[in-house]
């Protein structure tokens, strides 16, 4: 039990200068931390008037916020998810704040039958002369393992081949709007595997981990941008791989499952709060890539924070870039 002495020694501890002191510095220390975990801010701006973009999964986290930011510059908007209800209330909610035009259709990029019907009706129905820009978002995370009824494994469909079927059904019309920009999201979590073997993407020979294939579709997302690049960039077709940071969004969901929702409410509330960026923060790299002012400068290229980073050897590999494209 608590003494009196020792009740007067707090007391005597919490009225005194060095308490407060302890407590601004601790106060100032987390702000520090939040601020410098939301990295950088977006800084250019450009009007696209007469522009279309399109997102995948742009009806909640870094894509809401991208398809908001693009829809605030004057572009018309059309965005994909499964849920496409959901998607109908929040492109209603993006189209009355900015003016713009934001149409939402369903998408599922676990069935390239879903794919191949998404953008059919946008070339057919929404996409006018030409598509300016492409920002393939959408995404799985460390799920377990699952095939999709089209055979592979689900996080390399929906992360990297849907995204890879949609864009070859689009550019048609990416060609047509000169420039245009395709948009792909990585992630750091590339650099957590040391090769993409093209001929094993399933992973049935090397061995299903759920860390291990999404880390193989986030490495084959940049492997097929500067594929594009090398294929499309003199068509003025230009091409950016996006780590958009570590960001608190719904797709770590089935994680925080794991937890008791103590703990999630709790220390998981704390953990977001100072060491994760929020959606909004997390969308300002996307949103740099698709409105800087060269887009053939610096085509091809891996961005994190507003500027160039430096990927994985692995995604270097020209040989292994090739066959991510010719190997479909």
């Amino acid at each position: 039990m608590l003494t009196l002495g020792g009740a007067g020694g707090i007391i005597l501890f919490m009225t005194s200068g060095f308490y407060y002191a302890l407590c601004g510095l601790v106060a100032g220390g987390l702000y520090f931390l939040r601020n410098w975990s939301q990295g950088k801010r977006c800084e250019v701006f450009a009007r696209l008037d007469g522009k279309i973009v399109v997102i995948t999964g742009g009806n909640t986290g870094i894509g809401k916020e991208t398809a908001l930011a693009l829809s605030r510059l004057g572009a018309k908007v059309i965005i994909g998810s499964r849920n496409v209800d959901k998607s109908k209330k929040v492109a209603q909610e993006i189209q009355d704040e900015t003016g713009s035009q934001v149409i939402a259709l369903e998408l599922d990029l676990a069935s390239f039958e879903s794919v191949q019907k998404f953008a059919t009706e946008i070339l057919s129905k929404h996409s006018g002369d030409a598509i300016h820009i492409l920002i393939n978002n959408a995404g799985v995370m460390f799920i377990p393992e699952e095939r999709t009824k089209d055979g592979n494994e689900k996080q390399i469909q929906v992360n990297h081949l849907g995204h890879f079927l949609l864009t070859k059904c689009l550019m048609p019309k990416l060609l047509k709007a000169k420039p245009a920009r395709i948009v792909n999201i990585s992630s750091l979590a590339h650099t957590w595997t040391s090769d993409l073997n093209v001929d094993d993407l399933n992973l049935e020979m090397e061995g299903y981990g759920q860390i291990k294939a999404y880390a193989k579709s986030k490495l084959a997302n940049i492997l097929f941008t500067k594929e594009l690049d090398r294929r499309y960039k003199d068509l003025e077709v230009y091409s950016y791989a996006v780590h958009p940071g570590t960001v608190a969004t719904e797709i770590s969901s089935h994680i925080e499952n794991k937890f008791p929702e103590w703990f999630n409410k709790s220390v998981g509330e704390f953990f977001k709060q100072f060491f994760l960026k929020t959606s909004e923060m997390g969308a300002q790299t996307s949103i740099h890539c698709a409105i800087q002012p060269d887009p053939r400068l610096l085509s091809g290229s891996y961005f994190a924070d507003c500027r160039v980073s430096q990927p994985s050897k692995a995604a270097l590999n020209e040989t292994t870039q090739k066959n991510s494209l010719d190997k479909k």
